[in-house]
């Protein structure tokens, strides 16, 4: 097992195994993509509200674009894309009268505000995971799931919105993701 020195960043632990490379592919399974080093921050301009530590990520490497052959547990299964600058977007992509619907079937109404959070995960089925803009505290939005590490949002039913157990905010995300690849890499 990996640990963190206590000389290290947040940061530079998670991202010193694959930040050497422009293009990685680990094992067959899993592509991530260098868009940006540290050393062009200065002219890395970020246009959308992403929290600060997803801007900082982002000035390390430009997110995970494929997934396949997936073997253990892995927050990134069927991921068409996770962190990526172009794919992170406000709001439900379109699932929001889904999300409605669903509310008022079980006379319940939604009190998330979709355009408070950013979508940063996609699943290939239309799953999707997001951060709020202001406090980086995370939600998964799941019509189609069998996932054990999550729970329903308080009021929300079953197959609409849902927390993530035991990760309360995006860095927690990104901090797991890391560990499920670290432990997967190195066994």
């Amino acid at each position: 097992m990996v640990e963190q020195s206590s000389k290290e960043g947040k940061w530079d632990f998670l991202w010193k195994y694959i930040y050497p490379a422009k293009n990685i592919s680990l094992k067959g399974s899993v592509k991530v993509e260098l868009k940006i080093s540290k050393n062009d921050w200065n002219d890395f301009n970020i246009n959308k509200p992403l929290c600060n530590e997803h801007k900082l990520l982002l000035t390390y490497f430009g997110g995970i674009t494929e997934r396949w052959n997936e073997t253990g547990v892995s927050w990134l299964l069927n991921l068409n894309s996770a962190l990526t600058l172009e794919d992170a977007e406000e709001g439900f992509h379109g699932w929001e009268d889904y999300i409605a619907d669903m509310s008022n079937d079980e006379e319940f109404e939604s009190y998330i505000i979709p355009n408070d959070y950013i979508a940063f995960a996609f699943e290939a089925n239309g799953n999707m995971t997001l951060y709020h803009k202001n406090n980086s505290s995370i939600i998964m939005l799941a019509h189609d799931h069998c996932f054990e590490h999550i729970s329903p949002l308080d009021g929300y039913p079953e197959y609409t919105i849902y927390r993530m157990n035991d990760c309360p905010n995006f860095v927690a995300w990104v901090e797991e993701v890391a560990k499920q690849e670290i432990s997967r890499l190195i066994g």
